[in-house]
C-alpha cells in the first residue's frame, strides 16, 4: 500500500519539476478525459477532494463524482468493471485499506490511490516534500507528534522511518494508559529496518524534545496542546505541521501563526502532489 523510498523520491522529483512550469502553464493534459472521483460515504477527506477536484479541471478533465457505501456491495471488483468501462482514470477514497485491492482488480485504467481511513498518502507526500525543501535534507531530522492517533500519524509512521527519520510521539493525555498507533508494529519493523527508532513518549513535551518537526491533528486535548513555551523544548529551527481545516484546541494561536508554521506550503504542494498523480499515464511532464 505505501511506496518505497525511492518510490516516494521520484514522485517529489516530479512534483518538483511541475512546480519549476508551473500549474498556470500546464497544457490540458486531461482534455477529453472522463475522470470519475470516487469515495466513500464517511471516509472523504475534504483537503485531498478539494485539491483533485481542482487540479483535475485546470488540467481540462471532465469529472464525475461518485459517493457510495462498499459495505452493501455483493463485488466490489464489479464496481471497479463498471466505472472502469465508463471512465478514463478514477480517483478512489474508501474507508477501509482492503476495498481498494478488490476495486482495483476490476478496473482497466489507472486507479489513483487518495486515502482512506487508516492512510492519506497524498498529504503525507506534500508534508515529507515541505519538510525536504525546508531543510534540504531528509536526514538527520527528528520528527515528534502530539495528539490522538490517526490516519496523518500512521502516514508518517509509514513514510518517515523509510528515510532514517525517527520519530516520538504521545498520543495519550494519560501515562497510564499509553496508546499505540494502530499501525505501531510495521512502523517498529521499518525503525529497525532502516536503523531508526519509534519511540512512545508519557507525555508531550517529551515528544517534542528535541525535534525539528512537530505535527498535530484536530483534538480538544488540553494537554496536549502545543504552545510556544512548549516548543522550547524543539530544536531552534523547528517547523509545525497540521491537518487542515484546523481546530481551535490542538495548538495556540500564536503557534498557527507562527512564521514556522509551514501548513500552506505543504498545500501548496499537495497541488501539485495531485497534478502528478492525475497524469502520468496520459502524457509526459517532461
Amino acid at each position: 500500500m505505501m511506496m518505497e523510498a525511492e518510490q516516494l523520491l521520484q514522485i517529489m522529483n516530479n512534483v518538483r519539476l511541475l512546480k519549476n512550469i508551473g500549474i498556470g502553464k500546464l497544457p490540458k493534459l486531461l482534455k477529453d478525459k472522463k475522470v470519475s472521483i470516487v469515495y466513500q460515504n464517511q471516509a472523504k477527506s475534504c483537503v485531498t477532494q478539494i485539491v483533485l477536484w481542482s487540479v483535475t479541471q485546470r488540467l481540462g478533465g471532465e469529472i464525475m463524482p461518485i459517493t457510495f457505501e462498499l459495505n452493501d456491495l455483493t463485488s466490489k471488483k464489479d464496481l471497479g468493471t463498471m466505472i472502469s468501462r465508463c471512465y478514463d482514470l478514477v480517483l478512489l477514497e474508501t474507508k477501509h485499506c482492503k476495498d481498494i485491492f478488490e476495486f482495483s482488480e476490476g478496473c482497466s485504467v489507472p486507479v489513483v490511490y487518495s486515502g482512506c481511513n487508516m492512510y492519506q498518502p497524498l498529504e503525507g507526500i506534500a508534508n515529507i516534500l515541505t519538510i525536504a525543501e525546508h531543510f534540504g535534507r531528509l536526514t538527520n531530522l527528528k520528527f515528534g507528534w502530539v495528539g490522538p492517533g490517526c490516519s496523518a500519524l500512521n502516514t508518517y509512521m509509514m513514510m518517515l522511518p523509510k528515510f532514517g527519520i525517527p520519530i516520538s510521539y504521545n498520543c495519550t493525555s494519560n501515562p497510564n494508559f499509553p496508546v499505540h498507533p494502530i499501525c505501531y508494529d510495521k512502523s517498529y519493523t521499518l525503525s529497525k529496518m532502516n536503523s531508526t527508532d519509534l519511540n512512545h513518549c508519557d507525555t508531550a513535551k517529551e515528544a517534542v524534545k528535541n525535534a525539528d518537526i512537530i505535527a498535530t491533528t484536530v483534538h480538544d486535548i488540553k494537554c496536549q496542546q502545543i504552545t510556544i513555551d512548549m516548543l522550547q523544548g524543539a530544536n531552534d529551527n523547528w517547523i509545525f505541521l497540521h491537518r487542515l481545516p484546523r481546530g481551535d484546541k490542538e495548538a495556540t494561536p500564536n503557534v498557527f501563526g507562527h512564521e514556522r508554521n509551514l501548513v500552506w506550503q505543504s498545500f501548496d504542494n499537495l497541488v501539485y502532489v495531485c497534478v502528478s498523480s492525475d497524469i502520468p499515464e496520459f502524457a509526459s511532464i517532461e
